[in-house]
C-alpha cells in the first residue's frame, strides 16, 4: 500500500483538525463535527475538480497529438 504525501500546509491543516477532534468535549463536539464534515466536503469537491481538470488536460493532449499526426 502506498501512502500519499500531503503538501505541508494541507498536512498541517489536517494535523490541526485531528488535534481538535482529540480535544473535543461534549460542548464543542457538535461544532467540531460540523466543521470536519464541511472540511471533508470541500476536500471531496477539490478532488472531483482535479479529476475533471485531469480529464480536460488529457483531452487537449489527445487533440494536439491528432493535430500533430495530421500535419505530419
Amino acid at each position: 500500500m502506498t501512502s500519499a504525501t500531503l503538501p505541508v500546509p494541507l498536512a498541517t491543516h489536517f494535523d490541526a483538525i485531528v488535534r481538535t477532534v482529540q480535544q473535543a468535549t461534549a460542548e464543542t463536539a457538535p461544532t467540531i463535527v460540523r466543521t470536519v464534515i464541511s472540511e471533508f466536503a470541500c476536500l471531496t469537491d477539490l478532488v472531483e475538480m482535479t479529476h475533471e481538470l485531469s480529464a480536460a488536460i488529457n483531452n487537449v493532449v489527445r487533440n494536439v497529438e491528432s493535430l500533430a499526426e495530421a500535419l505530419l
